[in-house]
């Protein structure tokens, strides 16, 4: 469990760069927590990506949210899929399901 008072937040609104002054539209909330709960947060976070990456839990085409696997990365991935089928000669189906497979 956690303290209740880590569990707070202040809200800050932070106008939009080219936004109306008035309009809550223009604004972006920006939650600010205390310096524990951060510190907590990078731990568990770090925690949970060593494990799942030692166990090997995440697919290899997983690329959102993993440290050294970007858009690039990904985009490069799904040229070479494609390079590959037509290679291979796959059908418009196999292009499908490897799309599919990467998004």
């Amino acid at each position: 469990m956690l303290p209740h008072e880590w569990k707070r937040a202040t809200i800050i609104p932070i106008r939009k760069p080219g936004k109306v002054l008035r309009s809550p539209e223009s604004y972006r909330p920006v939650a600010l927590t205390i310096i524990p709960c951060k510190i907590m947060e990078r731990m568990m976070l770090r925690r949970l990506t060593y494990f799942l990456d030692s166990n090997n839990l995440l697919p290899r085409e997983q690329y959102e949210f993993r440290r050294g696997h970007s858009t690039e990365d990904q985009i490069l991935y799904f040229c070479q899929c494609v390079r590959d089928a037509q290679k291979l000669k796959k059908t418009d189906q196999s292009y499908s399901s490897s799309i599919f497979r990467l998004i």
